[in-house]
């Protein structure tokens, strides 16, 4: 602590009294008000919006990866809506971190970002491409808590993010696939291997991707949402700003387009059944 106090940055109470009293009676000397301004919160996250996010609104028809592997019918809401204004202030943050992470650690900061490619009417990008190891990543950031003992979260992994790497090996070419986490509490980060059969990729395209991929372009063009409660995870519609959009439409059978297909219901995690 000596160095600290003799630079001016920090002070050792036993060791300097006099000087911790000095500081104790400067901090009293200090009459501050200091209260919540909501208007530089807002400033700061429109600049995120606007860093990350500028085709927020003009994203058209155009189909991603990350428009498929969660609910459809909530993206739908989300593209078609007149009043949406992009990422709410949540979603911004917790892109945020991802983006700086993805950064640092891609050397993104100083090197121009991969162009999105596009396979089959779908457009992905690849967080990282490994020359070393000659393989693909994702790269994640979580407040999840990470269990050394079971090599995994306390939960498990989610399946969000498997769909997401299955996807890409699909659309790459290829069966393996590195998974970097960066968890926050504590800092961690880990690595994984992820290892798919061939067979398992091509039948999840098959299957789960490629009819999303059709209902959701088939949404845009008749400009009628997806079947309602029928495309998400149970877990999607808690505090989904939609619900009650879905919950209107599914009164009457017309104002929503049927479901062609359910064949990529037993990849999502719910506790009915949607198979007829």
């Amino acid at each position: 602590m000596d160095w600290l106090v003799n630079a001016g940055l920090g002070h050792d109470r036993k060791a300097s009294p006099a000087l911790h009293r000095t500081y104790s009676t400067a901090k009293r000397r200090h009459k501050v008000q200091i209260t919540d301004d909501p208007a530089i919160v807002s400033e700061l996250l429109q600049n995120v919006r606007n860093r990350w996010f500028p085709d927020s609104e003009g994203r058209g028809e155009t189909i991603h990866m990350s428009d498929i592997d969660h609910c459809i019918t909530k993206v739908f809401w989300e593209r078609s809506n007149a009043t949406n204004q992009g990422p709410t202030d949540e979603q911004a943050l917790q892109w945020l971190i991802g983006s700086i992470f993805e950064m640092m650690v891609t050397g993104a900061v100083s090197h121009v970002a991969e162009e999105p490619r596009v396979y089959e009417g779908v457009v992905y990008t690849p967080d990282y491409y490994s020359d070393a190891l000659q393989r693909p990543a994702e790269l994640k950031s979580t407040r999840m808590y990470y269990v050394p003992a079971l090599g995994q979260p306390k939960y498990g992994w989610p399946e969000g993010w498997i769909r997401r790497t299955k996807g890409y090996a699909k659309a790459l070419g290829v069966t393996e696939f590195n998974l970097a986490v960066l968890f926050l509490i504590p800092s961690k980060l880990v690595g994984k291997l992820i290892r798919f059969t061939q067979d398992e990729v091509d039948e999840f395209w098959a299957e789960f991707l490629a009819p999303r991929r059709d209902a959701l372009k088939e949404a845009f063009e008749q400009e009628l949402p997806p079947h309602p409660f029928s495309y998400n995870d149970s877990w999607e519609c808690t505090k989904c700003p939609w619900q009650v959009a879905c919950q209107a439409k599914l009164l009457d059978k017309t104002t929503y387009i049927p479901r062609k297909t359910h064949s990529d219901t037993k990849y999502l995690e719910r506790a009915d059944s949607l198979s007829t």
